[in-house]
C-alpha cells in the first residue's frame, strides 16, 4: 500500500498548498480593501482643501501663486460651464417656440 498512502499524502500536501493559498487571498483583499478606503479618505480630505482654496479665492483672498492659477483655472472651467448652461437654455427655449408653432399650425 505505498503507492496509495503516496497518493494520499500528495493530494492531502495539495489540498494544505491550496487552503494556505486560499487564506493568504483572503487575508491580503482585506487588506487591500482596507487600503482602497484609506486612499478614499486622502481624496475626500483632498476635495476638501481644493473646496477651501476655492472659497478663500471667492472671497478675494490673496493666495499663493500657484493655487491662484490653479483657482483661475477652475474660474475658466466655470464660465464654460455657464456658458453651455445658457446654450442648452437657448436651445430648450427653441424647441419649446417650434413646437408651439407646430401646435398652432395643426389648430
Amino acid at each position: 500500500m505505498g503507492i496509495l498512502d503516496a497518493i494520499t499524502k500528495t493530494a492531502t500536501d495539495a489540498a494544505t498548498r491550496a487552503g494556505t493559498k486560499a487564506e493568504e487571498l483572503i487575508e491580503v483583499n482585506k487588506l487591500k480593501s482596507q487600503q482602497s478606503g484609506i486612499k478614499d479618505n486622502i481624496a475626500t480630505t483632498k476635495r476638501k482643501i481644493a473646496d477651501f482654496c476655492l472659497k478663500l479665492y471667492d472671497d478675494g483672498v490673496e493666495l499663493d501663486e500657484t493655487l491662484m492659477k490653479f483657482c483661475q483655472e477652475i474660474e475658466e472651467y466655470r464660465r464654460e460651464i455657464k456658458e453651455i448652461d445658457d446654450e442648452i437654455a437657448e436651445t430648450r427655449e427653441n424647441f419649446r417656440l417650434r413646437q408651439s408653432e407646430n401646435d398652432e399650425e395643426r389648430l
